[in-house]
């Protein structure tokens, strides 16, 4: 995912005839920016309106682009000859849709698949692709590599069907430098056709998945690769341009991966199995915003304390609204309930809820109103933030009804065990080791 650069002609859908020469950056880290020499509006060439535009349209080296939720952000000064200046409109710019070349400049409104890989699949996946063994004549220095076929995993939801694919390969011409390649990606093909909002939305919520799963952000290693419905009057072969695949580029990084894919393991494939994939997935529909929060501690890079509490709070009220269908619930029966909701292994780690629940409750309200005060627990910080967490995480798969094997990946999990020890002790637990079995 590399920073793109391009110069063309940008113009409104709704006024093609008028098209203003422009310079487009595209980071995949801070998303793009497009510097316009004039307004795209001939009544406000400064772009001081702060205007919003859900798309632009766009030609860049012969290819057509489409400029997705996109805002005036002010404007900038150059000097195209000396003495003379100009002001020069600046448009945020977050997603970047490039069509195929030779492709018509009216991009397709409905899109048959999306495919793409990023960093976390091979862990999730928990498969190896590679086998590594020393031969039986004595020879210690060299090693004998065979790369296994590793069969499609497919999820099948009620709109679209998800695959998990696997290859493997290598790298570099030279025999004594080259290094193994494993090469993981996600393909979801819808039903039928879709949108490119609703597309993108059945591929992010996988990728979710596997950062929750993983206990940290997933990078993509490339653009989401789209392909277009069949058009009217389209040909019926490869050599039409209407089928060929879309670039899209958007802000996916929005924190650092860890360097311990493995270690930091809560779920996987196997674990949630594809049945349990498809009824998290499907949870979106009333749990999405609880999702999302979630997600947020472990995309945000550099997250202060007090923030993650209120965040993993917040979140926690939320799904109680859903879970127990009441609104304005107090955090203790907020709380207690959630406890009793999500079971094993979380109520078991915690042997006294209600002092739990107090300890929470004074730090995330000292969070909130006593901003630069002393903290009230200073051993349990991050532990305290981190049981909240895995409480919201852990009803959640109980909702989506996940297998038990889910539950257990998530007791023998590292990130789990660490802050959870504490709490244990900290609230009237004796041995740890010793916590039961599901109930």
């Amino acid at each position: 995912m590399k920073q793109l650069e391009y110069w063309g002609d940008f113009w409104l859908g709704s006024s093609p005839e008028r098209r203003v020469p422009g310079h487009l950056t595209f980071h995949p880290k801070r998303g793009g920016r497009l510097l316009l020499h004039t307004s795209l509006h001939p009544d406000d060439p400064t772009g001081g309106n702060r205007r919003r535009y859900e798309r632009l349209m766009g030609k860049v080296l012969g290819r057509s682009c489409v400029l997705l939720e996109c805002f005036d952000s002010g404007s900038a000064m150059s000097e195209p000859e000396p003495g003379q200046w100009e002001v020069n409109a600046r448009i945020f710019v977050n997603g970047l849709l490039l069509l195929p070349r030779r492709h018509s400049e009216a991009p397709a409104e409905q899109f048959m698949a999306a495919s793409a890989s990023f960093h976390g699949l091979a862990e999730f996946d928990g498969r190896q692709a590679f086998e590594f063994d020393h031969p039986d004549d004595g020879d210690t220095v060299s090693e004998r590599v065979t790369a296994r076929a590793l069969e499609t995993r497919t999820v099948e939801t009620d709109q679209a069907t998800i695959e998990f694919l696997h290859g493997t390969g290598s790298k570099s011409r030279d025999f004594k430098s080259q290094s193994l390649v494993s090469h993981h990606s996600l393909r979801v093909t819808p039903r039928a056709p879709m949108p490119l909002e609703d597309l993108i939305d059945r591929y992010s919520r996988v990728r979710t998945l596997v950062a929750l799963a993983l206990h940290q952000d997933c990078q993509f290693r490339s653009p989401i690769y789209l392909q277009p419905a069949p058009m009217p009057g389209g040909k019926d072969h490869d050599d039409d341009p209407y089928m060929r695949p879309y670039e899209y580029h958007a802000v996916w990084l929005r924190g650092r991966r860890h360097s311990y894919e493995f270690y930091n393991r809560v779920l996987s494939f196997e674990s949630l199995g594809p049945e349990g994939i498809a009824r998290w997935l499907a949870l979106e529909g009333d749990c999405g915003h609880v999702i999302s929060r979630l997600s947020s501690m472990r995309y945000t890079r550099r997250l202060a304390y007090q923030d993650a509490l209120l965040r993993v709070v917040a979140a926690a009220d939320s799904l109680h609204r859903v879970v127990a269908g009441r609104e304005r619930t107090p955090l203790e029966t907020v709380l207690k309930d959630l406890a009793e909701y999500a079971g094993y292994p979380f109520r078991d780690a915690v042997p006294d809820v209600g002092a739990w629940g107090k300890a929470v409750i004074d730090e995330r309200h000292n969070a909130a109103h006593n901003k630069g005060r002393p903290i009230l627990e200073p051993t349990l910080t991050t532990q305290l933030a981190e049981s909240v967490y895995f409480l919201v995480l852990i009803c959640l798969l109980r909702r989506s009804e996940a297998p038990d094997s889910a539950f257990e990946s998530v007791r023998r999990s590292q990130p789990f065990v660490w802050p959870m020890r504490e709490i244990f002790a900290k609230f009237g637990g004796e041995e740890w080791l010793a916590v039961g079995k599901p109930r």
